[in-house]
């Protein structure tokens, strides 16, 4: 709760409408969360939850289409928060460009205990590597989508997160619901292929000298689901991941462009 007040103190509720979409198994928490949310006078919706991050981004995008009245919505996780500004930035992308579809930074950061790392760094150097997993596993399926998806500015592991939908977007694409971690790279990797059908517009937004979203490495491992990093079945969702890569190729290499 202290990490979901963080991030509702980043965002400017005063000039955007703001919704916490509450998702999770754990019944106790709904209290807590919704008076953080009466704190910063924020609507709290409850949603239903099977324990995968993916069920609950649905919901987020799934309340974004019900109320017609929003062409964009910018998500966050409630751990992570925006740098002062941030949102509008943003905003003013996305202002500036109307055809966006997905927005998506890449070189952007994290922090870990309360110390500010560049994510690419972080991931290169792993500050903390993972218990008990084959990290050549992990790196062979980052390998497998910068083959597939091959751009000399951008790779998979500098991609970090998607910071603007629209509702094209939201109705074209789903999160897997049965991940327990790496959905939103395997949501990406669908967005980038919706992209080169020609069926919405992902564009890409360097951060690295833009302090914009800030991603809370705390509860996870090397930017990854500690779950999905360290659950036993970790090489079955690798090749899962794997599969629907090689699906989602095609047999052009892909380009995003940067801003």
């Amino acid at each position: 709760e202290k990490k979901l007040d963080r991030c509702l103190s980043s965002i400017p509720t005063y000039k955007h409408d703001t919704v916490v979409i509450c998702n999770t198994t754990l019944p106790k928490y709904y209290a807590k969360a919704n008076k953080i949310c009466t704190k910063h006078n924020v609507k709290m919706v409850v949603t239903e939850s099977n324990g995968t991050p993916g069920l609950g981004k649905n919901s987020v995008l799934d309340y974004f289409l019900q109320n017609k009245e929003y062409d964009y919505v910018i998500p966050i996780d409630g751990d992570d928060y925006f740098f002062p500004n941030g949102v509008d930035k943003i905003v003013e992308i996305i202002t500036q460009d109307v055809t966006i579809d997905v927005l998506g930074l890449t070189n952007t950061f994290c922090t870990k205990n309360k110390k500010i790392y560049n994510l690419s760094y972080y991931e290169e150097n792993f500050l903390q590597p993972p218990r008990n997993t084959d990290l050549t596993q992990f790196f062979s399926f980052l390998e497998l989508f910068n083959t597939h998806f091959d751009n000399d500015l951008n790779t998979i592991s500098k991609f970090h997160r998607i910071v603007v939908q629209s509702r094209l977007s939201a109705k074209l694409c789903r999160y897997d619901t049965t991940l327990m971690g790496c959905e939103d790279m395997l949501y990406s990797l669908q967005l980038k292929k919706l992209d080169l059908d020609k069926k919405l517009n992902f564009k890409l937004f360097d951060s690295a000298n833009e302090k914009i979203h800030c991603y809370d490495i705390n509860n996870t491992e090397n930017g990854c689901s500690g779950m999905f990093l360290q659950g036993h079945t970790f090489e079955k969702r690798c090749q899962y991941l794997n599969h629907k890569a090689v699906i989602l190729k095609n047999s052009i290499r892909h380009k995003i462009l940067y801003i």
